[in-house]
């Protein structure tokens, strides 16, 4: 029962872990990320430092993007980073109540196996009955633990969805102050269209026939 017992604390904090960043609904300013041309567009040379290690991918602006935010916010950087680790902490919780339940799963394979053995047919119900009373005590015993790694299944899956949506909206608000702060000017484009038409002019002395 202590074994059990820590397991289901070691799940308990593997909850609130997640549900302490899955929970946090407040928005984080960031005033340079939202206002700042990102340094990867503001010098190009700066591209190689923030080009995804996963070069199979090839160039991801999102990922390029999203590197730079976190090196720019500690804040950031900090919660991806404890994203990252989460993991490693769910597999040494979850070890030993894997291992827990192999053994448990293996013993009764192998008893209900000696139990078919045996040819006096009262005697194998009544010890059938027996090892089936004492596997449903084990699992009303796991209970609490089946449902918390059940619950902890589901915030795995909201929490990459976070990590996808934190990427997403991080990455928007610095290609929004790019697309700002960089939109070339309309008037080259308006002396530009002058000139086609300057020229266009000019040749209609040359193409009377």
């Amino acid at each position: 029962m202590k074994f059990l017992h820590l397991i289901q604390v070691a799940l308990l904090v593997i909850i609130v872990v997640i549900s302490c960043g899955w929970e946090q609904r407040d928005v984080v300013e960031t005033p340079d990320l939202e206002t700042e041309t990102p340094d990867i567009y503001d010098n190009e040379s700066s591209y190689r430092d923030y080009m995804p290690v996963t070069k199979s991918r090839g160039y991801n602006a999102v990922d390029m993007l999203f590197k730079e935010a976190r090196e720019k916010d500690k804040d950031l950087d900090q919660l991806m980073d404890d994203m990252d680790n989460i993991g490693d902490v769910r597999n040494e919780v979850y070890e030993p109540m894997s291992k827990y339940m192999k053994r448990n799963a293996l013993y009764w394979t192998h008893a209900n196996g000696y139990a078919n053995a045996i040819r006096d047919t009262s005697k194998q119900e009544k010890i059938l009955a027996f090892l089936q009373e004492l596997e449903k005590e084990y699992e009303n015993e796991i209970s609490d633990i089946s449902d918390m790694q059940s619950r902890i299944k589901v915030k795995e899956s909201m929490l990459q969805d976070q990590r996808y949506i934190m990427q997403l909206v991080v990455s928007s608000k610095m290609i929004r102050a790019y697309q700002r702060n960089e939109i070339p000017d309309k008037e080259v484009f308006e002396e530009l269209d002058g000139k086609y038409d300057d020229l266009l002019e000019r040749t209609e002395v040359y193409t009377e026939y």
